[in-house]
């Protein structure tokens, strides 16, 4: 039997186990097939999210309520999706938070979690937990008009008994990881789940007990959460020049050691199993990447970076786990997620010298991954030291460069997905060629407000829209050739083509920072936060519910 005698019912279900794009191609063989695929909204579904770099999460995400359709979403992905590219939010609220600039919060799964109970500057004794979608306590806007309320997930900030200077969490496992200051040497990882605050029923300890040497070993310190792996970076934030901090990962579950102490600028995950590291791996002042594989415990590649100034500093943004799991809470906000083969990460470099400035690389994490596995060493090759790949052998494929002048971070939290929001000047909308410039002062503006730009990297996007559009608060303009960066003095000279797709807002946007996640922005004020959501309305109002696995 030919698979087209099939009937219409097994087809569907066939080709829906098909990776999506596989799906498309099915649709050029024949009528039969491109009729079948384009009446059943579930494979249309499928298809649409894959153009945006999405993947849908399992319906046993809508636990306390009715599943949607796949008819609602999809009207929910088409609707965000013109919101995104118009740079349209959908719903508009703020919440109150007077003396907001030393607060401490995470964004993961569609959910927000900020601190509360300061106790001292840096330091804090409990966490809230929010949904990012508008609750009944706040008026939403929608082209002026007051609209149908919502009532979004909650967990009201509790007393946790203990001092904390950092925190990571992730809903969709109810798991929240405390950093205790213990003392002025030492700190203790504790793994608590978020809806009692007692040990995790999954984590192997309850805690891990980390001492440095000194005070600044444990200044500065941050959380980061992927999947099973936890990873404490030290000095993230406290570093001098030329001082290395390090970085250490463990499995949370199973309770074991996956990469001892190790000397690094900064470090970030790229998958489960990798991470990217920054170094300067010849004390000579310049760094280069390196790709540390946590199943093997050793650094695989070194990735050359084509600078010839030192670097004074050096961060990796990356957005934190949001893979792992399906029953996050946050129901409205979390029914898609990002598909990892498209995600980007930002890697900042300050120099010193006569070139001193910032310079943001964003960095694609696949085309990172495809490159080093294409150059690994073979099983049979006894030599166990890091394979050095030359810029020309990875980088001007992998990477976009742009100097700070004209284009800059909007905060630490700028990445999601394949997207990152930075502020422009003025100018760049009427020259959005400018943001590619890499002559003249590197260093970011100092006056606000700034105008908005949401970059996006996804390839799929970029083949589905190719060209570029002008909106009444927006235009977005495709960024295919490469482009040429150099240090203000002479120096190396960086060619880099990622493909990208900038949206620029044609008004200022009066904030200090804004942060992203999968369904809208965050807007710091200095008593407040603006929250702009991209998500559609609905009609029927989320009902409030415990928290459950």
């Amino acid at each position: 039997m030919l698979l087209s005698d099939l009937p219409s019912e097994i087809l569907e279900q066939i080709f829906a186990l098909l990776d999506p794009l596989a799906i498309v191609k099915h649709r050029q063989i024949s009528k039969q097939f491109l009729g079948l695929i384009s009446s059943s909204v579930d494979l249309t579904l499928r298809i649409e999210l894959a153009s945006d770099g999405l993947l849908l999460r399992s319906r046993d995400l809508f636990l306390h309520y009715r599943s949607p359709s796949a008819q609602e979403l999809l009207r929910h992905l088409l609707a965000t999706r013109t919101a995104w590219r118009r740079l349209e939010p959908l719903q508009i609220w703020s919440i109150d938070a007077p003396n907001n600039e030393r607060l401490a919060f995470e964004i993961c799964d569609g959910a927000w979690g900020r601190t509360a109970l300061r106790h001292g500057p840096d330091l804090f004794r409990a966490i809230e937990y929010l949904e990012l979608a508008p609750s009944s306590d706040h008026t939403v806007a929608l082209a002026g008009d007051e609209v149908s309320r919502l009532h979004p997930w909650r967990k009201p900030p509790e007393d946790l008994g203990m001092v904390i200077a950092d925190f990571s969490f992730m809903p969709s496992q109810d798991l929240q990881v405390l950093l205790e200051a213990t003392g002025e040497f030492s700190r203790r990882m504790h793994l608590l789940t978020i809806s009692t605050h007692k040990k995790h029923p999954r984590a192997s300890l309850p805690f891990f007990d980390i001492v440095g040497s000194r005070p600044r070993h444990v200044e500065g310190c941050e959380i980061l959460l992927f999947e099973d792996r936890v990873a404490m970076v030290f000095l993230r934030w406290a570093r001098r020049l030329r001082e290395n901090g390090g970085v250490m990962v463990w499995d949370w579950k199973e309770g074991t050691l996956l990469m001892p102490y190790s000397n690094v600028i900064d470090a970030a995950f790229l998958t489960r199993d990798h991470m990217l590291l920054i170094k300067d791996w010849d004390d000579d002042g310049r760094v280069n990447l390196g790709l540390y594989n946590l199943l093997d415990q050793k650094t695989t590649h070194i990735l050359e970076l084509p600078l010839a100034q030192t670097v004074r500093s050096s961060i990796i943004i990356a957005h934190p786990s949001h893979h792992y799991g399906y029953k996050s809470p946050a129901q409205t906000t979390g029914a898609f997620k990002a598909d990892g083969d498209i995600e980007i990460l930002l890697l900042e470099i300050r120099l010193t010298g006569p070139d001193s400035g910032i310079i943001h690389v964003v960095i694609s994490i696949s085309k990172v991954l495809d490159i080093c596995k294409s150059l690994s060493k073979g099983d049979d090759v006894e030599d166990d030291s890091p394979l050095f790949v030359k810029w020309r052998n990875w980088g001007m494929d992998a990477t976009r460069w742009f100097s700070a002048d004209k284009i800059f971070r909007a905060s630490v939290r700028c990445t999601y997905g394949s997207k990152m929001i930075a502020f422009a000047t003025d100018d760049v909308y009427d020259d959005p060629e400018s943001i590619l410039a890499t002559s003249g002062n590197q260093m970011p503006p100092t006056l606000t407000p700034n105008l908005l730009v949401v970059l996006d990297f996804n390839p799929r996007s970029l083949i589905r829209y190719p060209d570029d559009e002008v909106g009444e608060k927006s235009r977005s303009v495709v960024f295919r050739s490469p482009s040429l960066w150099k240090g203000v003095n002479g120096g190396r000279k960086v060619v880099s083509r990622l493909p990208f797709r900038a949206t620029i807002s044609n008004e200022p946007w009066d904030y200090p920072n804004v942060y992203l996640d999968s369904t809208g922005l965050i807007a710091r004020k200095d008593d407040s936060y603006d929250l702009f959501s991209f998500l559609p309305l609905e009609n029927d109002d989320v009902v409030q519910h415990d928290f459950g696995l």
